[in-house]
């Protein structure tokens, strides 16, 4: 019984501990936020994954061939 109870202690912990690191991720991004006075990052994560796989290709290219496109 008392095995079971350490248990629920140190499940509570962790909780605990996880709901603290989401509070300073709120935090954190309250203030991102408030230095863009209030305006999200206008990042288009699709166009700069497609432009990242694009320069990656030309690097292995170059190592392979021994130039650049």
């Amino acid at each position: 019984m008392q095995l079971g109870l350490l248990a629920g202690r140190e499940d509570d912990e962790l909780l605990r501990q996880r709901l603290e690191g989401i509070e300073v991720i709120r935090e954190h991004r309250k203030g991102l936020l408030a230095q863009r006075g209030g305006q999200p990052l206008g990042i288009n994560v699709d166009r700069l994954i497609d432009q990242m796989r694009a320069e990656r290709g030309d690097e292995l290219l170059a190592g392979v061939f021994g130039k650049a496109k």
